[in-house]
């Protein structure tokens, strides 16, 4: 059968070049990377999933991780990861020693997961968890707890997930209570990690621990997006940066192109910066003696926001010619500390 061929793919991706970055900033990319199983080939009116040739997805599998390690991420959260031996080692010979891997298959029979990978140079994995939603969804969600080598007060929580597809009000329903389960336990980590630091440290001390929370959440402003930005109170940074959310970051498997894929983030503090202009962070501090603590004061804010390729804009998904790799564009966010 003649299936498309994938050997040309690094072409595209040696066309993006991205800036240096500077050690106050930490860029985060998240990524649904379309797990094999799940990559439907057609030709001579036959289907077959790419899983059953290796020599169609080995390639473009390699061709996608090479494009997304040339935007320099500090942190890429991944969806779809395939949990096959071989597909694992081509992302960890892809992201090499320079990053620590950390990475949760679905329940029962799914053999696809997130993967989360973080730059070892720059910063240390103090903490990983994992959560399963036990439904029928048989979705996951993990999370990391990472401290800056260069400023160990720069301190931040990460967290990623990939919600179920809303094929019916059932799967509707079972996605906003994801998203519960997922923002209940992201909270019930933080107040651990800040209870822990305060047994360590000055039990009466303030501390802030940033929050940043990745991935495809499978659909766009619904009641997902509403629980999370108006009743949790956490801002998209895509939204932050440009006043607007993009108009497609996925084509879906019925020819829709969405809005899915997003980067929020927020402050554990009582005194919530996302309700705070940066340049009043300094009174902040000031007012919570913020400058003598020994542990993570830091804020964020995001600085820039993008898909790639660049050179496309975000109104429709790219044609297969433009973007070959997979049904969702990365989404990169540069986050300012301070």
């Amino acid at each position: 059968m003649n299936f498309p061929h994938f050997s040309k793919l690094n072409k595209f991706s040696s066309k993006i070049n991205f800036r240096e970055l500077s050690t106050n900033l930490i860029r985060i990319c998240t990524f649904n990377i379309l797990s094999p199983q799940y990559n439907i080939l057609e030709s001579e009116n036959k289907v077959k999933k790419e899983s059953k040739f290796k020599e169609y997805w080995v390639p473009r599998v390699s061709s996608e991780l090479n494009m997304i390690k040339k935007t320099e991420s500090d942190v890429y959260c991944l969806q779809e990861c395939w949990m096959n031996s071989s597909f694992i080692q081509i992302i960890q010979n892809k992201f090499g020693s320079n990053y620590s891997l950390i990475k949760k298959k679905r329940t029962r029979k799914k053999n696809d997961g997130i993967l989360i990978a973080i730059n070892n140079k720059k910063y240390n994995l103090l903490f990983e968890n994992h959560l399963e939603f036990n439904d029928q969804g048989d979705r996951v969600c993990s999370l990391c707890h990472i401290q800056s080598k260069n400023n160990e007060k720069n301190e931040l929580i990460i967290s990623t997930t990939h919600l179920t597809f809303p094929h019916s009000k059932q799967d509707r329903e079972m996605r906003l209570e994801q998203i519960k389960k997922c923002i209940n336990w992201i909270k019930e980590n933080t107040s651990m990690i800040i209870m822990n630091k305060k047994d360590q440290n000055d039990p009466n001390a303030s501390y802030n621990l940033p929050l940043i929370f990745a991935g495809d959440f499978n659909d766009e402003n619904d009641k997902v997006y509403n629980f999370i930005t108006q009743k949790e109170a956490w801002n998209s940074s895509f939204l932050k940066v440009h006043g607007r959310e993009p108009i497609s970051t996925h084509k879906t498997h019925q020819g829709s192109h969405i809005c899915v894929d997003y980067i929020f983030y927020k402050n554990s503090s009582k005194n919530d910066p996302n309700q705070i202009d940066l340049k009043e962070k300094k009174n902040l501090k000031e007012e919570k003696n913020l400058d003598n603590l020994t542990s993570s004061t830091s804020f964020i804010s995001p600085v820039s926001a993008f898909l790639i390729p660049t050179t496309l804009d975000d109104q429709k998904f790219p044609t297969f010619l433009e973007f070959p790799y997979s049904d969702h564009r990365p989404l990169i966010v540069d986050f300012k500390i301070e």
